[in-house]
């Protein structure tokens, strides 16, 4: 009979140790036990410990369970002037998250896929040398975010959909936030939503009507990104600060765009609304010289998006702009697969999709359409290559 031995779950000795604490459970307890053994090298003195059996489970302060880590964290915790990094992620701890503030040699937090209830309001305080931090998958009852004045960078974290956060600050940013803001529209207990007063961030996309016509919203920054679609016209209890021209509406005024500009908007929600084109995409013709877009007499006839650093999948709806002759993709780093609803426009001559990260069959389109797929390694495959999922949120 093959007995599974039991995952190591510790509840003290984290407060022994001065440079690394990294635990995992991830499912092996041979896994397990070889990070114990590397935590007992850690330890200056670990004689005193009496760690001396080879199996961990047999030490002192050490509980063993089938469950993985359990338990809370020491009240002490942040005595550890010299603890670099902090890992005990995607375990059972917790209760309240305790003090991490003063330990201004910490770098990286990972409390991800835990149980902590609460943050303290000095969580962060004077931890000047922090660049990464994992609270996602908690059950926190946060209400309030204030990040302002910090190196954020990246897309606003998927987590925030659909939390109860009422006040979330995210101005002043020096670093490089961007990507559309679309995680906002369920959010539907903000009461204020600062994003204005950034120096290099820029939010993309159009402002989701759910957040314009949301109930409980008092107070709204949004001047100095690069924002698109039409203007948004919050009620008039709302306090909004957007100042004209420090955007990328298509009308000064709130109003519909014109379709052609909804379509392309439409387009390039696929590929997270590119900061290079939302730049450059202004006013509310699509024919006067926008990145990509050529016409012929107000007709949309070529999208050249070629090495134009496109991530994520190519749009369906480029199928609704009938005018296109050539739609030129190549180059970039899209995934997914070739939509078949693009057999059906009706103009089409060329599809080049080259060099990208394609999958899946090719769509039968008409004989006269020329197709170029040649660099896509998984075309012709059922599914796509793994990878890993991202990082948010970096650089405090």
């Amino acid at each position: 009979m093959n007995l599974k031995k039991p995952h190591l779950s510790f509840v003290c000795f984290l407060i022994l140790l001065s440079n690394v604490v990294s635990a995992y459970s991830q499912g092996s307890a041979a896994t397990d036990a070889a990070v114990m053994q590397v935590l007992k090298k850690q330890i200056i003195n670990p004689n005193s410990l009496n760690w001396n059996d080879p199996d961990p489970c047999k030490w002192d302060k050490v509980q063993c369970t089938k469950d993985g880590l359990k338990g809370s964290l020491p009240s002490n915790i942040n005595t550890l002037t010299e603890l670099q990094v902090f890992e005990v992620q995607r375990n059972a701890f917790t209760g309240p998250l305790l003090s991490f503030s003063g330990l201004n040699s910490l770098q990286s937090i990972l409390l991800n896929g835990n149980g902590f209830t609460s943050i303290p309001n000095d969580f962060f305080q004077d931890m000047t040398n922090l660049q990464s931090v994992y609270l996602d998958s908690n059950p926190f009852s946060l209400t309030t975010l204030h990040l302002s004045f910090n190196n954020l960078e990246g897309p606003l974290p998927s987590s925030f959909l659909g939390s109860s956060i009422q006040s979330l600050w995210l101005n002043g940013i020096k670093g490089k936030l961007n990507g559309s803001i679309d995680v906002i529209q369920n959010m539907t207990r903000l009461t204020q939503l600062w994003f204005s007063g950034n120096e290099d961030n820029k939010f993309t996309g159009p402002v989701p009507d759910s957040l314009v016509n949301l109930p409980s919203l008092k107070v709204v920054n949004l001047t100095n990104n690069i924002l698109q679609g039409p203007t948004p016209q919050f009620r008039s209890s709302v306090l909004v600060d957007m100042l004209d021209n420090t955007n990328s509406f298509c009308l000064s005024q709130p109003g519909p765009c014109d379709s052609r500009v909804s379509t392309l908007l439409d387009v390039v929600k696929d590929v997270e609304y590119p900061t290079e084109f939302a730049e450059n995409w202004t006013g509310n013709d699509p024919c006067s010289r926008w990145l990509g877009i050529t016409c012929d007499g107000g007709n949309i006839t070529v999208l050249n998006f070629q090495k134009s650093g496109l991530t994520g999948t190519i749009s369906p709806n480029l199928s609704s702009i009938t005018s296109v002759q050539r739609l030129i993709l190549a180059d970039n780093s899209l995934t997914g697969t070739i939509p078949n609803e693009l057999t059906l426009l009706p103009n089409l001559t060329e599809l080049h999709v080259s060099n990208d990260q394609l999958y899946g069959k090719i769509p039968q389109f008409k004989g006269s359409v020329v197709v170029k797929t040649e660099g896509n390694v998984n075309i012709g495959k059922d599914k796509p290559p793994t990878s890993a999922p991202g990082n948010t949120f970096r650089q405090m």
